[in-house]
């Protein structure tokens, strides 16, 4: 007898169940349906219902009030006018509260519903509070009863927010967000995944065009034809040295003689132009004296410091040095070799220009370089999105899941992977 006593007492076993997790979305929202039907919809129309024969009742009440009548038929024509002014201003309000009201078409629009609502009721609340107070004195009776109303209206939009409210229904509306969440997780995975082997693909076959590329180049760096190229390219490097050479050996030498240059130029009256072109840039104007007119210039400024024409503190280092290179006839035989190494330099350029190997090596390259450049930039690219796909925990969703199924469906529920 005891122990059919005390197993009444026991407590209800909880049923557990496994649910694959293919299966989420579809119980989830099967037992969402059910919920709603169950403990949503019948209230909900109720509560509609209500809400829509309250606002027939207000609207009878306002009919009411307009028609109603002074019991003391010897109030002044003042305040007379005073009441019809507040009862026109109320009644006027609680008509456009009443046309305004938003009745939700279905339950999911409960919250908006009843946002709007209390903001316009707050907004009546405003407008009406001084002429419901002088109302009052006038017509209490028929005051209060579309104020009362007005409450039962209110009392039902709360009841309405209540069912949203409800923490079973709040349960259902979280397991589907959650699993909207992991839906949404699963196909990022999915797409990273295929982005990952798109990558990996791109970094195979760009490393393929490399390896093919840095075989041509070795086997054109290999070819007679770049051998042939290499020794003129080395001419005309050494020509071209030899060239610098001499350009900066007229440059540093005939700076020196700058100063007498100019005082001679200022009272020179042939030559000013060849003698202005040594004053700027003594190389390129040997390189144009074919006639050899900087050596009558020298000669001339020597003879003009020797007789004083020319005053310099170091006029006899100038002499000597313009002596040196008239003895050496430095001017004619520059002249001569820059004209020379430069038809060298023209001889091997023409030789190769006739020839391609150059720039195909160049551009094989920079191409080379340039998918190379591309290929690290893949791999950084590739490291991200392997972290973000291993950061990516699809466990922490399933737990929440799990935990909401459990609530919604009052059972033990046991996720399968």
């Amino acid at each position: 007898m005891l122990k059919k006593i005390m197993s009444f007492f026991k407590p209800e076993k909880i049923e557990e169940i496994e649910v694959r997790s293919s299966e989420i979305e579809g119980i989830a929202a099967q037992e969402f349906d059910d919920y709603v039907k169950k403990n949503i919809l019948p209230s909900f129309n109720t509560l509609i219902e209500e809400i829509s024969e309250k606002g027939d009742i207000i609207e009878e009440s306002c009919k009411i009030l307009e028609d109603s009548v002074l019991k003391n038929k010897n109030i002044p024509l003042k305040e007379k006018q005073y009441m019809e002014g507040n009862r026109t201003s109320y009644v006027k309000h609680v008509r456009i509260l009443l046309k305004h009201i938003s009745v939700p078409e279905d339950y999911e629009h409960i919250e908006e519903s009843f946002d709007l609502f209390k903001e316009r009721l707050e907004e009546f609340g405003r407008h009406t509070m001084r002429a419901r107070q002088i109302l009052n004195h006038f017509f209490e009776h028929e005051t209060n009863a579309i104020h009362n109303k007005i409450s039962e209206l209110k009392t039902e939009y709360d009841n309405l927010k209540l069912l949203i409210d409800d923490e079973r229904y709040q349960v259902h509306i979280k397991l589907q967000k959650t699993n909207d969440k992991l839906k949404n997780v699963r196909k990022g995975k999915v797409s990273l995944k295929e982005e990952i082997k798109e990558k990996e693909k791109l970094i195979t076959v760009t490393s393929a065009d490399i390896d093919r590329m840095q075989k041509e180049l070795k086997e054109k760096e290999k070819s007679e034809e770049y051998k042939e190229y290499k020794e003129i390219k080395d001419k005309k490097d050494k020509y071209e040295d030899n060239l610098n050479s001499i350009k900066t050996k007229i440059r540093t030498s005939f700076a020196k003689f700058d100063r007498a240059l100019k005082k001679y130029e200022r009272s020179a009256m042939d030559n000013t132009k060849v003698i202005g072109e040594y004053l700027t840039d003594a190389y390129d104007a040997i390189r144009k004296d074919d006639e050899h007119k900087g050596e009558e210039i020298f000669k001339d400024i020597s003879e003009k410091i020797k007789a004083g024409t020319i005053d310099l503190k170091n006029g006899d280092k100038i002499i000597s040095s313009i002596q040196t290179i008239i003895d050496s006839k430095f001017i004619k035989n520059t002249n001569e070799d820059i004209k020379r190494i430069s038809n060298d330099i023209s001889e091997v350029n023409e030789r190769l220009k006739k020839s391609n190997i150059y720039d195909d090596i160049t551009d094989l390259k920079n191409k080379i370089e340039t998918e190379t450049g591309k290929i690290e930039d893949h791999k950084r690219r590739l490291e991200e999105m392997k972290k973000e796909l291993e950061s990516i925990d699809e466990k922490k969703y399933l737990k929440d899941i799990e935990e909401l199924l459990n609530k919604a469906m009052n059972k033990i529920v046991k996720l399968q992977t």
